[in-house]
């Protein structure tokens, strides 16, 4: 019998949803029975294609064992394996938020880490960097909308700025010296109401309520681009870089429970 040292990817996806802020619901899925639903799910892995998770499924999912899926209370789905060659963790989205698609957005980069706190790490770097890169596209809409729609869709626009905005709030709350400063600590207070209200109970004129949307939602995004230098000079058309191509496999044949 062949006894692993390596960590039960369950355990892996485990300690992960437990780093990640809300309620994760963790699924197990078997990558060795050929027509499997987790194999399928794991092909349809929405991710860069030269990043680390594409690239290992493409040629070496038959020696996969096996993948964790984490559901995310707000709809957004991660995978969670293990690179056969090098047992290298490998994360990556699998459902993402719908706005992703109706936006038509750049794929998501995949991450590849040694340990489940380096993977944490890099998740989260991924997640921030994706919702300001949906944040900056909203934006974009925003001021089309102020400046060249005579009555525009004020729903839509209020649900992607409720999807993104509180997210990138919470991570300055969390990682950045903003408590610190009472200035800033209001500012994101102010952007919180002003980017999570219901447009519908606004009586002002629609101009006032684009504007208000623009000023605070380009505040949030130069604070998360000041808090962070990966993000400072990234062009808001961009979503995260890829990461470089793993190393090259050697030579190998190729034969649910809640998380907080």
């Amino acid at each position: 019998m062949d006894v692993s040292r390596q960590p039960f990817i369950g355990d892996t996806a485990s300690r992960i949803a437990q780093a990640l802020a809300g309620t994760w619901e963790l699924e197990l899925g078997n990558l060795q029975l050929p027509a499997s639903d987790a194999r399928n799910r794991l092909h349809r892995a929405w991710s860069a294609p030269d990043g680390p998770l594409p690239t290992a499924t493409r040629s070496y999912s038959r020696q996969m064992p096996a993948a964790a899926f984490l559901t995310h209370e707000d709809g957004r789905v991660l995978v969670v394996t293990e690179r056969p060659w090098d047992h290298q963790v490998l994360v990556g989205a699998i459902a993402p938020h719908a706005d992703f698609l109706a936006l038509d957005v750049p794929q998501p980069a995949s991450i590849a880490a040694s340990t489940a706190p380096a993977a944490v790490d890099k998740v989260i770097r991924a997640l921030v960097q994706a919702h300001l890169q949906m944040m900056d596209t909203t934006l974009a809409r925003v001021h089309a909308a102020r400046h060249t729609a005579e009555h525009p869709e004020m729903l839509p626009l209020a649900l992607s700025l409720r999807a993104h905005a509180p997210y990138l709030i919470r991570h300055l709350r969390a990682s950045g010296p903003w408590p610190a400063s009472a200035q800033s600590a209001g500012a994101l207070d102010r952007a919180s109401r002003a980017l999570t209200a219901d447009p519908a109970a606004d009586d002002g004129p629609v101009a006032e309520v684009l504007d208000r949307w623009i000023e605070h939602g380009r505040r949030v995004t130069e604070m998360v681009r000041s808090l962070d230098p990966h993000a400072a000079g990234r062009s808001p058309n961009r979503t995260t870089a890829p990461p470089g191509l793993p190393p090259r496999p050697p030579s190998t044949s190729t034969g649910s429970s809640p998380a907080r």
